[in-house]
C-alpha cells in the first residue's frame, strides 16, 4: 500500500523492552554502574522520548562530535530498565557489562542468557536500528531513451547496517534475508538486502514496527521507492526523475 498506518511507538513494557534492547546493543553500553546511550545530534528527542518513559536520566550534548549522550544512574531507574530488556538481548557484549559491575546482585535481578526468538516479531531491530540502520538508493545517471531503459536499468534499494558482530547480522539476515560481506576500509561487517524479496521483508516489518528517530522519514521515502518499482514506473522517464527526486531528499 501507498498508505502507512498512523505513526506508533512501542506501548507495552514488553515492546519498549525489546526496543531498548535493540537500541542498546547498536549504541549503548553499560559501564560502572551506569548506563550510556548515543544519539546523533538530530534524534535529540528520542533521547528525551527515553528519558520520559524511564522516567530518570540525563541528556547531554557533545556538540563537538553532533551526538547527544543519554545517560542513565539513578539505581530505581537502573533497575525499572534491566527488568525491561532483561532476556531480550541477542548477546553476550552487552549481558557481561553488566555482570562485570554486579548489577545482579545489586539489583536482585537473574540476568538471563543471551535470547534467541524471531526478530520479525518485535521492537529488537528497530531499536538496534535507530543507530546502525541506512536506507539507501542506487540509481546509475545514464540517459535514457524510453526504448532501451529496462535493458540500461542500473537501480537497487539497499538497506544496510554496519557493525563489528557478525552474529548478529547472520541472525538478520536468517530473519529476513539479504547479503553479508566484510568492508576491509572500514574493517567492519556489513548486512544489506541484495534483492526485492529481502527488501520487502524489511518494509513489512518497518510498517509494523516502527522506527521513531529522524530514519522514519527516511524510510517513508526508501519506501515510496520501492513502491515506484512495484508499480513498474522506474521504466518510464517520468518514473526515473521520481526516484531521482526522492533519492537527492535520502543525502543527509
Amino acid at each position: 500500500s501507498d498508505h502507512l498506518k498512523k505513526h506508533t511507538k512501542p506501548k507495552t513494557d514488553e515492546e519498549f523492552g525489546f526496543y531498548l534492547a535493540g537500541l542498546i546493543e547498536s549504541s549503548g553500553k553499560f559501564e560502572n554502574n551506569n548506563l550510556e546511550i548515543l544519539f546523533n545530534i538530530k534524534d535529540t528527542f528520542l533521547a528525551y522520548f527515553i528519558k520520559k518513559q524511564l522516567g530518570y536520566g540525563s541528556v547531554k550534548k557533545l556538540t563537538d562530535l553532533n551526538l547527544v549522550k543519554y545517560v542513565l544512574k539513578h539505581p530505581d531507574g537502573l533497575k525499572k530498565l534491566l527488568n525491561l530488556v532483561n532476556g531480550k538481548f541477542i548477546t553476550n557484549k552487552v549481558i557481561n557489562q553488566i555482570l562485570n559491575y554486579n548489577s545482579d546482585n545489586k539489583f536482585n535481578i537473574s540476568i538471563l542468557p543471551p535470547a534467541s526468538f524471531d526478530l520479525k516479531n518485535n521492537y529488537w531491530l528497530t531499536g538496534f536500528s535507530e543507530a546502525e540502520g541506512f536506507f539507501y538508493i542506487k540509481l546509475d545517471q545514464l540517459k535514457y531513451k524510453d526504448k532501451n531503459i529496462k535493458s540500461n536499468l542500473n537501480l537497487r534499494l539497499e538497506f544496510l547496517i554496519k557493525h563489528s558482530n557478525n552474529e548478529i547480522l547472520k541472525l538478520i539476515k536468517e530473519n529476513f534475508g539479504g547479503n553479508i560481506y566484510y568492508l576491509e576500509s572500514e574493517k567492519i561487517f556489513c548486512y544489506n538486502t541484495i534483492d526485492f524479496k529481502a527488501t520487502k521483508n524489511i518494509i513489512d516489518y518497518f510498517d509494523k514496527f516502527q522506527l521513531n528517530s529522524t530514519k522514519f522519514i527516511k524510510f517513508i521515502k526508501w519506501r515510496k521507492i520501492y513502491r515506484v518499482i512495484q508499480r513498474n514506473e522506474h521504466l518510464t522517464l517520468n518514473g526515473l526523475k521520481k526516484i531521482n527526486k526522492i533519492k537527492e531528499d535520502l543525502r543527509d
